[in-house]
């Protein structure tokens, strides 16, 4: 594998599975959400990537993060 072949690293468990990135597939919420609960006590550098990520509510309204059952599904074919 070579830095132009970027994956992502699934772990489930002690077993790993890879596919390819796509980076239409990733999902971002605001690190900065409040509703999250992050132990953030000086408000942080953040990437424009996360500036432009939504709450963890405005992306449960937009529908953007699957159900628990997607996510099952999804997780079972890596």
């Amino acid at each position: 594998m070579t830095c132009q072949e970027p994956v992502m690293m699934h772990t489930t468990g002690h077993s790993r599975s890879r596919r390819d990135y796509v980076i239409e597939e990733e999902l971002a919420v605001s690190p900065l959400d409040t509703e999250l609960g992050l132990p953030i006590e000086n408000p942080p550098t953040v990437s424009e990537r996360d500036q432009a990520a939504p709450s963890l509510a405005e992306a449960l309204d937009r529908g953007l993060l699957p159900d628990y059952e997607t996510s099952i599904a999804l997780e079972a074919t890596l």
